[in-house]
């Protein structure tokens, strides 16, 4: 890491080697150390200074806004409604918010969003639901990311659907998936049957490294097939502008409107089935989906 990201930084440091967590005390360029200001957790403020620390040994935590009156900083744990959700500032200057479980693992991501929007999202979010700051995973006893064994993601599909924000709307995708080259296409969905959106064609060919990392980060975020269809009723409704368009239109579905076999593996017929998975029309005993 840079000892140059230093220079005007404003946040709170990870000792990742001590498991200590403090605010920058001070830079020594011609080592390429730095220390860090430690509370001890006595009444009176005290703090210890640990000198000597490498660049890879530690974590910086940036400030990304402020919010009812405290600093929130990367790697902050916020309690919303109950729910244990992880703030993070991404490497592109967005943040994101992960669902945390009762171990503190992350098992959900959200979108991402630039993070001069923050303090408005929070605020947002305020209106209908109850936000409180917790701490900061490391203060809480959290653990590196490093130490937490994630599935891998696996690449054993054609062709799926994902979404991401643009511009302040939806865009729906296809993920096609080129097993040879080790790549996948991501090609605009323009049209739903034989209703053509307004969406220019476009198609971008990204590594298999670069898809996961998308997923990753939350900027793309995998969708079933049920979505994809309410989203395009909702474009024929004249509806596209907001994220809950697909419950919007969940209802337009009516089991009357289509002939469901027992046997039938269409689209309609699979998803009007309590015991189908909606996401990929797997039977719910045999879906490993979340």
């Amino acid at each position: 890491m840079d000892i140059q990201k230093l220079v005007g930084f404003n946040g709170m440091i990870y000792d990742k080697e001590n498991e200590l967590f403090g605010s920058l005390a001070g830079v020594n360029f011609l080592n390429g150390t730095i220390i860090i200001a430690v509370e001890t957790g006595e009444e009176d403020g005290e703090v210890v200074l640990v000198e000597d620390l490498k660049m890879e040994d530690v974590e910086l935590l940036p400030l990304i806004c402020s919010f009812d009156g405290t600093a929130i900083i990367s790697r902050d744990v916020l309690a919303i409604d109950g729910k244990l959700y992880e703030i993070e500032l991404l490497e592109d200057n967005k943040i994101t918010l992960h669902l945390l479980n009762e171990e503190l693992e992350r098992v959900l991501t959200g979108w991402s969003i630039p993070m001069e929007l923050a303090e408005k999202e929070l605020n947002r979010i305020k209106e209908n639901k109850e936000v409180e700051l917790v701490a900061n995973f490391y203060e809480i006893g959290g653990v590196f990311e490093e130490e937490v064994e994630e599935e891998e993601y696996s690449f054993d599909f054609d062709i799926k659907i994902a979404k991401r924000g643009k511009d302040g709307y939806i865009e729906y995708l296809y993920a096609c998936n080129d097993k040879k080259n080790e790549q996948i296409d991501l090609i605009t969905v323009v049209f739903v049957g034989a209703e053509i959106l307004d969406n220019a064609y476009e198609r971008q060919t990204i590594s298999y490294d670069e898809f996961e990392a998308l997923l990753e980060s939350g900027t793309l975020q995998e969708v079933g097939q049920g979505e994809l269809r309410n989203y395009a009723l909702g474009m024929l409704h004249g509806n596209t502008a907001t994220n809950d368009v697909a419950d919007d239109y969940e209802e337009e579905y009516e089991e009357e409107d289509y002939e469901e076999e027992e046997d039938c593996d269409c689209d309609h017929c699979t998803s009007l089935r309590e015991d189908v998975c909606q996401d990929c029309n797997e039977y719910i005993e045999d879906c490993d989906c979340i």
